[in-house]
């Protein structure tokens, strides 16, 4: 038996949709809308439902379990669902691929035309020379770690990453690029300068002169690290393209055994190392804005992971980002 809904639009503006049975999903709604509306795609489309609120009058629900049938979301016949366009949107594969390229080719052509950007090359000794020598060994290895790191994040959008959700807002990516851009146009800038003192020439002598070396080293096994944690993760749901995150199951083994988001530990534990490598108070700041983002988003997927599985988590005990900690 088909089921009839009815969408507000806002502005007083209804529309009626045919659905094939009961039974209908979130799904089935979004394909019958852009059918009606302007051929408006699933992904801008969002819906709410109004249920009874002990506070108000009414409160709203977004729907959002693409496969399930909308009456087990609260949905009941008769109810009117609130629409909004939620604009734009981009694929998040789309959004990483850009945003990770930036800081490539950003780094790559400050390195390749040093005379041409700081009016004269690199020089492997602290005063100029009128040859043209190749960079330090240690600002190679530098570069080789900034590019390497995001040839790595390009390498896992494109074969490792499982997005829950298949689109962004068509905003975000300007946000997004913006942030690693910045931060590529100032750190390369001082890398790349033919005046950049690698730290074991600039390294205060109150400081190990290991210090690098460890920095190199934290580096390498935080990214190692990293990338297992992804391997780990994308082997546990397949990805959808629906639109609505599926159950998020519980990750097990390596350092989820203490942390819900060990991947992003690590990710700031590799920029650490990176700071410590180059010594630049850029990076440092590069360090603690990543850091303070992701701290957040371990924050949120760890208390998603204690709504979907109650008890079955919590006894887990795990932090969410900070082993110990938080």
């Amino acid at each position: 038996m088909p089921l009839r809904v009815t969408v507000a639009l806002g502005k007083g503006k209804h529309v009626d949709l045919d659905l094939a049975n009961k039974n209908a999903t979130l799904q089935d709604l979004k394909k019958a809308f852009s059918k009606k509306i302007r051929r408006l795609s699933p992904h801008r489309q969002s819906f709410r439902i109004q249920v009874d609120s002990p506070s108000s009058s009414f409160t709203t629900v977004k729907l959002s379990q693409s496969s399930e049938p909308l009456v087990s979301s609260g949905y009941k016949e008769g109810m009117i669902l609130l629409f909004k366009d939620l604009g734009p949107q981009i694929d998040y594969k789309t959004v990483f691929i850009l945003e990770y390229l930036g800081p490539i080719l950003i780094m790559l052509l400050y390195a390749s035309r040093p005379s041409f950007i700081y009016g004269r090359p690199p020089s492997v000794s602290p005063s100029p020379t009128p040859s043209f020598p190749p960079y330090p060994m240690e600002t190679r290895v530098i570069l080789a770690c900034w590019v390497g790191h995001f040839v790595k994040r390009e390498l896992e959008t494109l074969f490792v990453h499982v997005f829950s959700k298949p689109t962004m807002a068509l905003r975000q990516l300007f946000v997004n690029c913006a942030y690693y851009y910045a931060f590529a146009l100032g750190i390369g800038y001082f890398i790349c300068s033919p005046t950049y003192q690698p730290p074991s020439l600039a390294l205060p002598p109150s400081l190990p002169p290991s210090l690098p070396f460890c920095g190199l080293l934290l580096f390498f096994v935080a990214e190692v690290s990293n990338l297992y944690c992804h391997l780990l993760l994308s082997s546990l749901r397949p990805s959808t393209t629906t639109g609505a995150p599926p159950s998020r199951p519980i990750p097990h083994g390596f350092l989820f055994r203490y942390l819900a988001c060990p991947n992003y530990l690590c990710e700031v534990l590799a920029w650490l190392g990176f700071s410590l490598l180059t010594f630049l108070p850029l990076s440092f700041l590069f360090t603690l804005v990543g850091a303070s983002q992701m701290l957040q988003w371990a924050q949120l997927k760890h208390k998603a992971y204690l709504k979907e599985h109650g008890d079955a988590y919590k006894k887990l005990k795990r932090r969410a980002m900070i082993p110990g900690i938080l």
